[in-house]
């Protein structure tokens, strides 16, 4: 049966085997989403007063401590970029009209910790802020190399940005030495929670833990428009964040509009969201990943099924298990696998914006092209040792459709002498 982007556009439905990436379009809406989005359609509505409204049910829903409240974004990059203006210009109405000038702004840098998620730093700068970074790649910050940056030029920070699951393997500061050293020189700390749901908890984390704002997808695990993002934060920061927003004409949030739809969409999906359990969630994952080893358990030029989980910061949401599916590539083979690397790092050189932009140079890679080739494409993400199922994303019926696929190409790659027929280990 053909699909409605096959029916319109012409482009195949994709099973999505790698996640909420919004390159793939996001997550899928509940039905009751959509009917949200379709009843907001059909009528006008004071889109500042809905902003308002919507916001005091978000707080409710994600049970804000006494002094907190919500806002849709139109996603949370644009979240981002929200958050700074408002730590920069506060409720201040020139400053707001003058971004992204900053020139007599003397709080405009925006303190990031290069061990961090350095992808998001033009989200951060189209406010108009300068960059203060600390720490490396390799080594991020201390404790000491925060306090001496704040302690020299805390007359002219903003705020910081914390990336929440980047230091998840024990490197770099805590949350809550950052929030205890940000406090203690009066400077905003912003938490950029994208990706870190489910867990459910994590909704209520950093806002009780004393965050001034934290961000989210509203297109990832929440389930939401893909153009929407959940802000929550310090009500008199919020309200610096609307008036810098969207529909605001004299804003540099005046592009990141937020649509009635988006917004009614996000506060019926979030309340869904809320509803549903982890556990189920878990119950899920376990049973898609347990359809496909189930079939594929038994294949020439597997060498091993694993199922991770937790997985390392590179891997967001890292609470959620991926199975990798290893292969067995003939000595030969041109160019071999490299096992001198890490699978679990896959990812690291990843283009999120073009992910199914496969190049078949590696036996790894050809067989993530192959099942692109198939009908209908299987997308699947690479390690440097074969490939990495996310269940997040799948049904049970995608599942089977998967198993299958996958259990074709490896059985044509053996034939074709890319893998050889060994079988070594399995879960």
């Amino acid at each position: 049966m053909s699909t409605f982007y096959e029916l319109e556009y012409g482009i195949p439905s994709l099973i999505n085997c790698i996640g909420t990436l919004t390159s793939l379009g996001g997550s899928r809406m509940d039905e009751r989403v959509t009917s949200a989005i379709v009843q907001a359609s059909r009528s006008f509505v004071d889109l500042n007063e809905l902003q308002k409204r919507a916001g005091k049910r978000i707080a409710d829903l994600c049970r804000v401590p006494d002094g907190y409240t919500g806002y849709v974004t139109a996603g949370a990059a644009a979240g981002l970029c929200l958050s700074t203006a408002a730590c920069m210009t506060e409720n201040d109405s020139t400053r707001i009209r003058q971004l992204p000038n900053t020139s007599n702004i003397s709080k405009k840098y925006v303190i990031l910790d290069r061990g961090g998620d350095m992808r998001w730093n033009q989200s951060i700068q189209t406010s108009g802020a300068q960059l203060l970074f600390v720490g490396s790649k390799k080594h991020p910050a201390t404790y000491s190399d925060l306090l001496s940056v704040l302690i020299d030029r805390s007359h002219e920070i903003a705020c910081m940005v914390y990336f929440a699951g980047a230091y998840d393997d024990g490197q770099g500061l805590s949350f809550e030495d950052i929030l205890v050293l940000t406090n203690s020189h009066n400077i905003r700390l912003i938490v950029d929670a994208s990706a870190q749901l489910p867990p459910r908890s994590n909704l209520y984390k950093w806002t009780h833990g004393g965050a001034d704002i934290v961000l989210y997808s509203g297109g990832k695990g929440i389930g939401g428009p893909q153009t929407s993002g959940l802000l929550l934060g310090k009500s008199d920061l919020v309200a610096s964040v609307a008036a810098n927003g969207s529909p605001h004409e004299l804003a540099i949030g005046r592009p990141m509009k937020t649509s009635k739809e988006s917004i009614c969409g996000l506060v019926k999906a979030l309340e869904i969201f809320i509803q549903d359990d982890d556990a189920d969630d878990v119950t899920h994952y376990n049973l898609v990943i347990s359809i496909i080893t189930d079939t594929v358990c038994d294949i020439p030029g597997i060498s091993a099924l694993r199922v991770v989980c937790p997985l390392p910061p590179t891997i967001q949401p890292n609470t959620i298990p991926r199975l990798y599916i290893d292969i067995t590539v003939k000595r030969n083979a041109s160019p071999p696998l490299d096992h001198s690397l890490k699978s679990e790092f896959y990812g690291d050189d990843l283009d999120h914006g073009d992910p199914l932009a496969i190049q078949p140079t590696t036996p790894v890679n050809i067989l993530a092209y192959k099942l692109l080739k198939l009908q209908p494409p299987i997308a699947v993400n690479t390690s440097n040792t074969g490939i990495v199922i996310n269940p997040q994303t799948l049904t049970v019926r995608e599942a089977k459709i998967v198993a299958q696929g996958v259990k074709h190409v490896i059985a044509n790659m053996v034939r074709d002498g890319i893998l050889t027929a060994k079988v070594t280990s399995r879960l």
